[in-house]
Order: C-alpha cells, then sequence, then structure tokens
C-alpha cells in the first residue's frame, strides 16, 4: 500500500486511497484467503462500514498468519469504522491472559460504553499490532463545523505531508508552523485545494 509519510515520518493512508484497496473483488479474494468463504453480509459489512477495520486487520497479517478472521465477531459485535480507535484492556485469571477490545462510543453514536469484546485467539502480539497499525488508517479529517482546538491522542498520525522550517509565531507557551495537510484530509467544500 502506496501510504505518505507525515511531518513526523508517520505512515498514513490517505481518505481518497482507501477506496482502491478496499473493493467487494478485494475484500472477496481476501476472505476467501482467511477462509471465510464468499458470505455477502461480510463483504457488504467491509464495503460499507468496515474498510479500515479491514486494513487494519490485512496490514497485521502475514503469510503465516492471518488476522482478518476477526471481522466476524467484530461485526457480530457491531465494531465499525466509527468504533476506532480501538483500545485494549488486560485481564488475568486462573487460566492466563485475556485480552479485550473496547470501542470508545456505541455503534449508534451516543457516548456510552459498549461491552468488551474477547476473541479466543487474540493475544499481546495482536494487540499490539493492531494499537500501531489503526493508526495508519484513522489520520483525522480537519474541515468547516469543526472547533477550532483539538485534542489529540499521541499516538494520532497527523496527515502533514510538510512543515514549513520558518516559525510563524513564537510566544510563552509554544510556538506555531505552517503545515501542509494532505488534500483528503481537509473538508472544505469552498477552500480552493493545491496539490503540493
Amino acid at each position: 500500500m502506496p501510504d505518505q509519510k507525515s511531518r513526523d515520518s508517520e505512515e498514513f493512508l490517505p481518505n481518497d486511497e482507501i477506496a482502491r484497496f478496499v473493493n467487494k473483488d478485494q475484500v472477496e479474494k481476501v476472505l476467501r484467503f482467511a477462509n471465510l468463504g464468499t458470505d455477502t453480509s461480510l463483504i457488504d459489512f467491509v464495503s460499507d462500514d468496515a474498510n479500515q477495520l479491514f486494513l487494519i486487520l490485512v496490514s497485521m497479517s502475514s503469510k503465516d498468519e492471518e488476522q482478518v478472521s476477526f471481522l466476524e465477531a467484530l461485526k457480530a459485535h457491531l465494531f465499525t469504522n466509527k468504533s476506532l480507535p480501538i483500545t485494549f484492556q488486560g485481564a488475568r485469571n486462573a487460566v492466563g491472559d485475556k485480552v479485550f477490545w473496547w470501542q470508545p462510543y456505541s455503534p449508534s453514536g451516543g457516548d456510552c460504553p459498549r461491552l468488551p469484546l474477547h476473541i479466543q485467539r487474540c493475544g499481546r502480539i495482536q494487540k499490539d499490532l493492531f494499537q500501531i497499525n489503526q493508526w495508519r488508517f484513522i489520520a483525522p479529517v480537519f474541515g468547516t463545523g469543526q472547533d477550532f482546538r483539538f485534542h489529540f491522542r499521541k499516538s494520532v498520525v497527523l496527515p502533514y505531508l510538510e512543515v514549513k522550517q520558518r516559525v510563524e509565531s513564537r510566544g510563552f507557551f509554544g510556538e506555531v508552523l505552517q503545515v501542509i495537510v494532505h488534500a483528503a484530509h481537509i473538508n472544505a467544500p469552498n477552500l480552493i485545494k493545491t496539490a503540493p
């Protein structure tokens, strides 16, 4: 996947590239490879509601171990792109460690917490892979109608292509820099977009 690099050299997939990698034919091929068959409801789920989740699971997979089969459990527990970023919590019992998937919001859009999801074969390695990979596919989109101030987690990959070397303004509490944001991450219909 041709990722862009942010100003911190973090890779991100621009929003306008997601459709190129997640179309029904590609999804069907990957599901067949993961021994999930060609269930049209799962293909539709990925295409309509979970293309970013799908890409995260594909990027976690290797030739020897696929992770895409987690999609069935995520679909059954109403995890979608809107659930991202997903956080994890561990618990230990007499049998061993368990990893629980948490989504910050309910699928209906409210702030109520959802019940955690435990996937039997998801361990620390899968959790770490998911946490690292999810940020590449959920770079924020900036636009009209949003608050002026943002608070981002440390892990968020910002879709900056370039940071101008000259400081625009400097003060006691910080400095202001001019940055070039990837055009696919600007949602301002009346703004003229220029290519970098």
